[in-house]
This record gives structure tokens, C-alpha cells and sequence, in this order.
């Protein structure tokens, strides 16, 4: 069912990501007041009772394009944004929750980010997975790649055809193990984007 029914307009609410600690959802909304070139997106932590007064915003979302919150383990928020100090467009950030409070966001750095886009983080067994239309090694469009996160300096894997191909590809979310779901607009489908059903074998 509709979880903000009262959020009368017409934009994109994004991902949510399950905050284990907290036993609340991280979740990407629009801002809904101001005028409309200037509408921000942001990350809001929820109970999800639909209720805009239960939504509590993160600290750092800012003037900036801040959404696509994923956890990895101990607390830590993976992103994406477009502020100041990335490498490109949209960039991977993190801040770890520690002592009560959100740490200043960190960019994930050159290895993950590039002069394009990079978004729908998600975390896994170890791994990072996200989208990106970076030119150098992708198909076109927004691809889906992995690094891992055990190895210093490990570079992006693109998870590469049949999962990517010229049209975006993007926000994989795997469950328990590496059997999930990802989203495309791929000509195969039925138009617009589609749900594709993936398991990732490592």
C-alpha cells in the first residue's frame, strides 16, 4: 500500500534500507515545500507509519541531493549525493553511526566514483553493489557493478551481459543470500522500468 499518502505531488521516492540497530527504515523522499526547481531529495529515517511528524531527517542532507541509503554492518550508511568534494555527478558517500550521532560524510572515493554518476548503493556479504554511467568499462547507460570491500583498493567489477547492457540498469537489492531483484528499462521489457529477478553467484 501507499506508505505517504499525504505527499501531494509528483516526483520519485526512492530506496529504503532497513536500519537494523535503530529497528527503523532509511528512505528517500522529496522535499515538498519551496519552489519546484529547487526541491531537493533527502534521506529520512521512518517507523513507516506514513506519518510526516514520525520522519526524522538526516543531519547532512543540506542543500544537497542526498538518497539511496544502504546499511553495511556496524552502522554505516552508505549514499549517494551530489555535494561538494566528489569526483563527478552523483557520488558514493558513507557516515557511521556512532555515540548517538552521524559522522561527517566521507566520499567512498576515486575507485568507486567517478566523473559520472554513482547511485543505489547496496551492501552485501562483504560487497558493495551499485549503478554507474561511468564511460571507461560500462555498456552504456547507468550499469550495475560491485567492489569489495575486504580488499584495500579493490576495483569495480561490471556485473556485465546478460544483467547490463546500452539502457540503465540499476538499484540491485538482494535478500538473505544473493538471489534479488534489480530494476532496468532494457527493451526487453514491457516498457518504462522493469523488475528483473537476478542471483548473483560470487
Amino acid at each position: 500500500k501507499m506508505l505517504m499518502k499525504t505527499r501531494d505531488y509528483y516526483y520519485h521516492d526512492g530506496p529504503l534500507d532497513y536500519w537494523k540497530e535503530k529497528g527503523k527504515y532509511a528512505l528517500t523522499l522529496r522535499e515538498i515545500d519551496g519552489l519546484i526547481y529547487d526541491l531537493k531529495t533527502g534521506i529520512y529515517f521512518s517507523d513507516l507509519s506514513g506519518k510526516e511528524d514520525q520522519l526524522i531527517p538526516f543531519e547532512y542532507n543540506g542543500k544537497y541531493n542526498t538518497g539511496h541509503p544502504a546499511f553495511a554492518k556496524d552502522s554505516r550508511m552508505y549514499f549517494a549525493s551530489d555535494r561538494e568534494g566528489g569526483y563527478g555527478q552523483m557520488d558514493i558517500w558513507f557516515s557511521d553511526y556512532t555515540n548517538g550521532k552521524w559522522t561527517t560524510p566521507v566520499n567512498a572515493g576515486p575507485m568507486i566514483n567517478s566523473p559520472g554518476n554513482e547511485v543505489f548503493p547496496h551492501y552485501r556479504m562483504g560487497r558493495l553493489f551499485y549503478a554507474s554511467d561511468r564511460p571507461d568499462i560500462g555498456y552504456g547507460g547507468l550499469d550495475l557493478y560491485y567492489v569489495s570491500l575486504l580488499a584495500e583498493n579493490s576495483e569495480p567489477y561490471n556485473l556485465r551481459a546478460p544483467v547490463n547492457g546500452p539502457y540503465d540498469d540499476f538499484a540491485v537489492y538482494f535478500g538473505s543470500d544473493f538471489k534479488g531483484f534489480y530494476s532496468s528499462n532494457n527493451k526487453t521489457g514491457v516498457g518504462g522500468d522493469d523488475i528483473y529477478s537476478i542471483e548473483f553467484i560470487p
